[in-house]
C-alpha cells in the first residue's frame, strides 16, 4: 500500500504524555467510574495501578497511560457516558471522509476490479438478526464485500476520551478536515474519523484476501525459521488449517500498525488504543520484514 494523499506530516513519534500532564484527565475518569460504579474512589485508584503497572510492561503497548484510562472508562455503562452522540454526525463524518480523501472516492476489489460500496452498519442493532455476527463486533470491522460495522458505545467512549485530551491539550489535531483547521468534522469526532479510516483501508487494500495470501506464500516459504510453523508439511502448506490462521493472525496485527502508522501521516493524533509503532511501519520496513517481528 502506498502512502496516503494529504499527507500533513511525517514527524511522528509515537510516546505517552507525562503522568503530570494526563493527571487532571485521570481525576476526572477515576471520579466518574467512582461514582457510576458506586464503588470506593480508593479502590478504583488501585485497580488502576495495577491495570497501568501492567501495560508498562507490556511491549506492544504504545501509550501505557492514555491506553490504562482508556480501560477505566471501558467499565462504565454506555448510558453512564457523559457525552451525547449523533448518528447523523457520524454520518456526515464518514461521507466527508470518502469525498476528501481521494482514494476513498471510488474503491474497487484488488481481484476482481469491481467497485465496492460500502455499507455502514451501527451495532448493536435490534433490527439484525439475534445469531448475526455483526452485532458481537464491539469497536470497528471490515467485511470484504464492504460491510463497515461500527459499535456505537466505542464510539461513545472515543468521544469522551478525545473530549477529554483536546480540552487538556494533551494531542493536536492537524488534518484540515477538522473545523479547528477550517474543516467540516468537529474536533471531537476525531478518534471515530480514525475509526472510520481505519476501516476504510482495510477494503482499499483488500487485506482479507490480498494480504493474507501474501501472509501464506511467506509463511510456507519461511516456515522452518519459526516454532509455531516449523511442523507443517511442506506439501500443500498453503491450504493447511493451521497456516491459514497463522497467517490471518499476523496479517491483521501487521495490517493494524500500517494502517495506524499511515492515519498519522494524515495529521490525526493516534488513538489511546491499538497497534501503534515507530519502527513497524511502511517507512521502515516491507510487510515480510513486519511478519518476521
Amino acid at each position: 500500500m502506498s502512502i496516503p494523499s494529504k499527507i500533513v506530516s511525517a514527524d511522528i513519534n509515537f510516546k505517552d504524555p507525562s503522568s503530570k500532564q494526563y493527571k487532571p484527565i485521570l481525576d476526572e475518569v477515576i471520579n466518574l467510574v467512582a461514582k457510576e460504579t458506586n464503588k470506593p474512589k480508593e479502590e478504583i485508584e488501585k485497580l488502576f495501578d495495577k491495570i497501568y503497572t501492567k501495560a508498562k510492561s507490556n511491549p506492544g503497548i504504545a501509550f501505557p497511560l492514555r491506553s490504562s484510562v482508556f480501560q477505566l472508562i471501558d467499565l462504565l455503562p454506555p448510558d453512564k457516558i457523559p457525552i451525547e452522540i449523533s448518528l447523523d454526525e457520524i454520518d456526515k463524518v464518514y461521507n466527508y471522509i470518502r469525498i476528501y480523501i481521494q482514494m476513498f472516492r471510488r474503491i474497487r476489489d484488488i481481484f476482481s476490479g469491481k467497485i465496492i460500496r460500502p455499507v455502514v452498519i451501527f451495532v448493536p442493532n435490534p433490527l439484525l438478526d439475534e445469531n448475526s455476527s455483526f452485532n458481537s463486533v464491539t469497536t470497528g470491522s471490515a467485511s470484504p464485500n464492504g460491510d463497515l460495522i461500527f459499535n456505537v458505545n466505542f464510539i461513545k467512549k472515543l468521544v469522551y476520551i478525545a473530549e477529554l485530551e483536546l480540552k487538556y491539550k494533551i494531542i493536536k489535531i492537524k488534518s484540515k478536515i477538522f473545523e479547528s483547521n477550517g474543516g467540516k468534522i468537529q474536533d471531537k469526532y476525531v478518534y471515530v474519523a480514525f475509526l472510520i479510516i481505519h476501516e476504510l483501508f482495510h477494503l482499499v487494500q483488500s487485506d482479507v484476501e490480498y494480504l493474507d495470501k501474501r501472509a501464506i506464500q511467506y509463511i510456507c516459504k519461511n516456515k522452518e525459521k519459526y516454532k509455531a510453523t516449523k511442523n507443517i508439511p511442506k506439501t500443500n502448506c498453503e491450504n493447511n488449517p493451521l497456516t491459514l490462521q497463522i497467517a490471518n493472525q499476523i496479517q491483521n496485527i501487521v495490517a493494524d500498525y500500517f494502517n495506524n502508522y499511515n492515519i498519522c501521516r494524515l495529521g490525526l493524533p493516534a488513538l489511546p488504543i491499538g497497534l501503534f509503532s515507530n519502527e513497524i511501519n511502511l517507512e521502515h520496513m516491507t510487510y515480510e520484514q513486519a511478519y518476521d517481528v
